[in-house]
């Protein structure tokens, strides 16, 4: 909740918002890496590892990162796999390495 130009009421914050102090002047945006997907709350809530954000500022849900990426939580972006690794699912917080035999062709 925040307090609006009339001075009379409250406003809540809006998704992708937070006010973490009693007698907020303004809603604060959520950081890159952290979400906020109701209104009315004083947190943003850190990306879960497997997911992520985007890097603006605001965010109000967060998403799988696609194959071949992972994060390990708290992302704003999703890391590339290391040379010699793949990740076939979406939403992982690691990547495979490539068996003995077997590359990566990237």
């Amino acid at each position: 909740w925040w307090l609006h130009d009339d001075i009379r009421h409250c406003v809540e914050c809006p998704p992708g918002r937070a006010a973490p102090e009693p007698g907020s002047a303004s809603c604060l945006p959520c950081d890159p890496g952290s979400f906020q997907p109701e209104a009315g709350q004083t947190l943003c809530r850190t990306a879960e590892p497997g997911r992520f954000t985007g890097r603006d500022a605001g965010a109000n849900e967060s998403w799988p990162c696609p194959a071949g990426r992972y994060s390990v939580g708290g992302a704003a972006d999703c890391d590339d796999c290391d040379r010699g690794e793949f990740q076939r699912e979406p939403g992982q917080t690691q990547c495979v390495v490539a068996e003995p035999g077997r590359f990566v062709n990237a």
